[in-house]
């Protein structure tokens, strides 16, 4: 079998395209196949498919696969087609993808490469530059975008992470429910757009049919699902690690605001409760304001005193509940009367204040709070 045959077999090289030369140079420790197209086969417009006189022919070169130990390049005289409707446009040529250098069969083996180690050490290893290697990337994805199918699914999650040392942020929006939790969306940044701008793109019943949209309590995404999907209020579900992490910064400024008044007053119950407060167990932060402050309460013990005259509002106390499994933190009304020994140290409730902590500008406390109890 010929050289040149040999190869075009190997490239899949068909009419009217042809293996001319296999030229092995040595020196330069590469192979060089040169292909060229049929001159009496008519050319066609790579737009309409219509047959158009050919422009002229220019010279292209792809890396190919190594051929053994030699660097195997593929050159062609690619002829440019006069359309009378899209101008002058290039051919397309079968072995690679549009403007690329580098053939289809070379980038399926970087792609291969880059799924187990960085742009950097893939250029490295197979002599490409770090803007090559990247072009290849974004060329995979951009194919895999144009072959998906996206349909939005009845439970959407949505986080942001962040690259570049934290100077860059990325949307991520994906199916919880699916086995792979797989992504359907990534936008840059993490701001309203990102989101909102995504879910816009379905009709107003694809919207309507998402039933929950599970998110941290970052504002920009409460305002996107607020607009962009109906009665999106409803929908919206916080994941348990920032509402507890959010309960827990409230709890505790309450605590640093409550033993200021109270060490005012030279009561020091609440020193060195700080981690009592954010633990679990039943035995910790009981156990030890038990020591000073006996009452009816048992496990649940009260964090502050409300000042407001009214009577409902003097029933109402801001409980934390730390049973052996787990712990919840809700507003409660307990019927014990008010001890007099308590000291009034705020103008204001606790669960006002402990409200004021909760709140942001997307979601008020009242509807959180609805959430918690």
């Amino acid at each position: 079998m010929a050289e040149t045959e040999l190869y075009a077999r190997i490239l899949g090289i068909e009419a009217p395209w042809r293996v001319a030369a296999v030229k092995l140079q040595l020196g330069q420790g590469q192979i060089v196949i040169e292909v060229e197209h049929d001159p009496d086969v008519p050319t066609t417009c790579p737009e309409c498919g219509q047959a158009v006189p050919r422009h002229d022919t220019r010279t292209r070169r792809w890396r190919h696969l190594d051929t053994c130990q030699y660097r195997t390049i593929i050159e062609a005289g690619v002829p440019r087609t006069s359309c009378p409707k899209h101008g002058t446009l290039t051919m397309r040529v079968s072995w690679a993808d549009g403007s690329a250098r580098l053939t289809a069969l070379f980038e399926a083996l970087v792609i291969d490469w880059l799924r187990d180690a960085p742009i950097a050490v893939v250029a490295e290893r197979l002599g490409l530059s770090w803007d090559q290697v990247a072009g290849v990337q974004e060329r995979a994805v951009q194919r895999g975008l144009e072959r998906r199918e996206v349909a939005l699914p009845e439970m959407l999650a949505v986080d942001e992470t962040s690259f570049q040392r934290r100077h860059e942020y990325v949307t991520i929006v994906h199916d919880p429910k699916s086995a792979s939790k797989r992504v359907i969306h990534v936008a840059d940044g993490r701001g309203k757009g990102a989101l909102k701008g995504f879910l816009s793109g379905f009709s107003r019943p694809e919207r309507a049919a998402v039933s929950v949209v599970v998110m941290d309590m970052h504002e920009p995404y409460i305002q996107a699902v607020r607009e962009a999907i109906p009665d999106g209020d409803a929908k919206i579900a916080f994941d348990k690690y920032h509402v507890a992490a959010r309960l827990g910064q409230a709890v505790d400024h309450v605590r640093r605001e409550e033993h200021r008044a109270l060490h005012g007053l030279g009561d020091n119950r609440l020193k060195g409760t700080k981690y009592l407060w954010q633990g679990g167990g039943d035995g910790g932060l009981g156990a030890h304001l038990a020591e000073q402050h006996a009452g009816p309460m048992g496990h649940v013990v009260r964090l502050g005193y409300p000042l407001s005259p009214g009577a409902d509002e003097g029933r109402r106390y801001l409980a934390v509940q730390q049973p052996a499994a787990s712990r919840a933190m809700r507003f409660a009304t307990w019927p014990p009367p008010m001890s007099p020994s308590i000291p009034h140290c705020s103008s204001r409730s606790i669960s006002t204040r402990f409200g004021e902590r909760m709140r942001t500008k997307a979601l008020p406390w009242s509807g959180l709070s609805s959430v918690l109890v």
